[in-house]
């Protein structure tokens, strides 16, 4: 019985087979782990994105209600990660329409612009031809530190009443003439309800051009609209006048861009988009007290060759001219928070490859 008497003698195989197998089962315990945990946050996130997107369907749908909302309202606005001029005011006023657009516009600004520049079937839109116009009649000045950017047709008007009202300089500014310290105001409307109403005061200006002289069909009528609008060069095609009136029917998001093509901005001065319905509601958010007693100037409604010859009538327009007018004015779209028709659900999506909803 020498020395080695009652050793067991372990081969190093074996030890080498237990360690490698020792070490598989920590790594798959690891990676079980990691795997459970990354599932978990997924969920959760998955969740959290249901539960705010819940919220805001809420908080929006019950704007009106009487009944503390808007702090509800205010608890889920504090939750975002960007920060959101006026938005606070706004709901505290119970701007429910204007709280739609300012949420969605400057929530989503950057990655929409981003998107449509990434992208060779959106990028165009960028191009969109307009005049010198957008420039010369920039905007109405409220205050010392507010400008009212003036989109064309959407208040520019009631705008100059309750500044002449107030004996104060009612003409607007050329872009450079404003400088670069004062903040801007706009509003907006629904895209196609906006396109038709630029159409109508073309229409009222520039009758010999626009007021039909025989049978054409309201489907025809704004397909040829629809078709100067998209010349990038009408001044050999139709009247000078005709054509800078057609800035009128623009995509409101033009308005609010700095440059043109792959060096599109967003002005950096702006700081409200509203609803037109809430114009009042938003001039008072920057101290511009609104006079309800003065008028609010052009009503289509109250003009005989707008009324006569230029109604909005979406109902008589066909599916493909639909559809084309929606995608010109697709910008309106993506940046504002506006439903589009039905028919237009698929050629918009169907131009938005990245995977961005009309709801981003």
């Amino acid at each position: 019985c020498g020395p080695s008497a009652g050793r067991m003698v372990v081969k190093p195989w074996k030890v080498i087979v237990s360690v490698v197998l020792l070490g598989s089962i920590v790594s798959i315990d690891l990676w079980a782990t990691s795997f459970l945990s990354t599932a978990k946050k997924s969920v959760r996130s998955i969740e959290a994105n249901r539960l705010a997107k819940q919220r805001r369907i809420v908080a929006f749908d019950h704007c009106n209600v009487e009944d503390g909302t808007s702090r509800s309202m205010v608890r889920f606005v504090n939750t975002t990660t960007v920060a959101i001029p006026h938005l606070q005011e706004m709901l505290e006023k119970k701007q429910c329409l204007s709280v739609k657009q300012q949420y969605h516009f400057f929530s989503k600004k950057d990655q929409v612009l981003d998107w449509i520049k990434s992208s060779p079937k959106l990028r165009p839109l960028l191009n969109i031809r307009s005049s010198y116009l957008l420039s010369k009649y920039f905007a109405y000045v409220l205050n010392e530190k507010y400008a009212f950017r003036h989109i064309f047709k959407d208040g520019g008007t009631t705008v100059e009443y309750q500044l002449k009202e107030r004996g104060k300089n009612f003409h607007q500014l050329n872009e450079d003439v404003l400088g670069n310290d004062m903040k801007l105001v706009a509003v907006v409307r629904d895209p196609i309800d906006h396109f038709l109403s630029g159409w109508a005061e073309c229409g009222k200006r520039l009758p010999k051009f626009l007021v039909p002289q025989n049978n054409t069909s309201y489907d025809e009528r704004i397909q040829m609209w629809l078709n100067l609008m998209e010349l990038q060069e009408c001044g050999r095609h139709f009247d000078r006048a005709l054509c800078l009136c057609s800035d009128h029917s623009l995509p409101q998001a033009v308005f609010l861009f700095k440059g043109k093509g792959p060096g599109t901005t967003i002005h950096p001065n702006l700081e409200i988009v509203g609803h037109i319905k809430e114009l009042d509601g938003v001039l008072e958010l920057v101290n511009f007290g609104f006079n309800s007693s003065i008028s609010t100037g052009r009503n289509a409604t109250e003009n005989p060759v707008k009324a006569t010859h230029f109604p909005k009538r979406i109902d008589l327009l066909s599916q493909n001219t639909l559809q084309k007018l929606c995608q010109f004015l697709a910008l309106d779209y993506y940046f504002f928070d506006f439903e589009p028709p039905e028919e237009c659900h698929s050629v918009l999506e169907g131009r938005n490859s990245s995977g961005l909803s009309l709801a981003i």
